[in-house]
């Protein structure tokens, strides 16, 4: 078996927050593209949304976003019954001082 074998999510779980844009959303793309189905949590849930459906459509995985900080979010992923099994934070700031 190769290393990229080794290396396959198959069968795993990742939240990924700050996923909509930037190093986020490479992260979360690169975490689907080795199987894993992906939580994408930002606070701009339509860019959320937009990600994942991108990811999905990419990768015939399951990808489900979310609003960072709210309730709804938690449920959403739970009601899935998803067990995360990665929690990944890709979020950064792009306020200017």
């Amino acid at each position: 078996m190769g290393i990229l074998e080794k290396m396959r999510l198959d069968g795993k779980k990742a939240f990924v927050t700050g996923g909509a844009r930037g190093i986020g959303k490479c992260i979360a793309t690169a975490l689907a593209e080795a199987g894993a189905d992906v939580a994408i949590v930002d606070v701009d849930l339509e860019e959320a949304e937009k990600t994942a459906r991108e990811i999905e459509a990419a990768n015939h995985i399951k990808a489900i976003a979310g609003w960072m900080w709210h309730s709804a979010t938690r449920e959403s992923v739970m009601a899935s019954r998803w067990r995360m099994t990665t929690w990944l934070t890709g979020t950064g700031s792009s306020r200017s001082i």
